[in-house]
């Protein structure tokens, strides 16, 4: 019995260690930091021809809030994390990433992280944007809004983090 109990100790302390190990060379968890963001918020369809409609968003300004967003691989989030301690988390079900053109910064990385926000059940993503010129253009997207009547289905929250380039690391 002894042996049993001692046995099973030793095994739970090589667990330990190995999960501690993993925790920080794995690096389960990445960072930016950011000093501020643009919000872009969803007002109405505009008609743009006879039965075409567009999304309208009028910007909501930009504010000097400083934080840091937080991908944790193992808990399958992002967080943001505010200077003052508030933090909004997302569950996200879904990693994409996808190579594009895009008309401003030519060949880009996309890797895009979708899921619900926990505290309000809202659809959310995560888009980390990697370009060869201005480093990483980090945006959050909540709240899906779908307008049958005029073929809307877009975000009603555009957020545009100030990371001055920086990555998540």
């Amino acid at each position: 019995m002894k042996k049993k109990v001692k046995l099973l100790g030793f095994t739970l302390t090589l667990v330990l260690i190995f999960m501690t190990q993993l925790n920080v060379f794995g690096q389960t968890e990445k960072k930016v930091q950011f000093t501020g963001l643009r919000v872009m918020l969803y007002i109405k369809p505009i008609q743009i021809s006879p039965g075409k409609y567009r999304a309208y968003f009028e910007n909501m300004g930009e504010y000097r809030k400083q934080g840091q967003i937080i991908i944790n691989d193992s808990t399958k989030t992002f967080t943001v994390k505010w200077l003052n301690g508030n933090e909004s988390i997302c569950k996200y079900t879904k990693i994409e990433t996808k190579k594009e053109k895009d008309k401003w910064f030519g060949d880009v990385t996309k890797t895009i992280y979708t899921g619900k926000w926990i505290h309000r059940g809202y659809d959310a993503l995560l888009m980390i944007t990697v370009t060869k010129s201005s480093g990483c253009i980090t945006t959050i997207k909540s709240k899906k809004v779908v307008d049958k009547a005029h073929g809307i289905d877009t975000w009603q929250t555009i957020y545009n983090y100030a990371t001055a380039g920086r990555c998540f690391q």
